[in-house]
């Protein structure tokens, strides 16, 4: 057998590196690059949230959306009407399972402190607040087969 399991050479397939090493197109020009958060640069001085924040808007997959969202809400909370300087409304809508994944401090948070103007949410909240009265939510895996949870006597929320 050969080494790379492949037809007793070391050299890739051509149908491979003709897909893997194509010549790629020019970025377009502002294209943003990915950039990793170096910690190395908070030496000597603690890490604000302001700045491991900020530091996500060039990272890949859901980190720069965390950069966009405060972004987003930090201008509706400075936004005023330029005729009244009346300040926004801002609603807050979310599911119900957000409740029980560990957000309802946060949302009670935002309501307490006058941070929302209103909540719309669906039904199921009044389902999620039994679920917390009746037991502890627990943090589990994605990928986990829904017929071994039923099997061991767990819901999915």
């Amino acid at each position: 057998m050969a080494r790379n399991g492949v037809n007793g050479t070391s050299a890739a397939p051509s149908v491979s590196t003709a897909a893997v090493l194509k010549q790629s197109i020019d970025m377009p020009k502002g294209a943003q690059k990915v950039k990793e958060l170096n910690f190395d640069d908070f030496a000597g001085r603690s890490i604000t949230v302001e700045d491991l924040i900020n530091g996500t808007s060039n990272m890949g997959f859901q980190a720069s959306s965390i950069c966009e969202a405060v972004r987003i809400i930090n201008e509706m909370r400075t936004w005023r009407c330029p005729e009244t300087g009346e300040k926004t409304t801002i609603f807050l809508g979310y599911t119900s399972n957000l409740i029980s994944s560990g957000l309802r401090g946060v949302f009670r948070y935002l309501v307490e402190h006058k941070h929302v103007s209103a909540v719309v949410t669906t039904a199921g909240g009044v389902e999620e607040d039994l679920i917390k009265c009746i037991g502890d939510t627990y943090m589990g895996a994605f990928n986990t087969s829904g017929a071994l949870l039923r099997e061991q006597g767990l819901n999915r929320i």
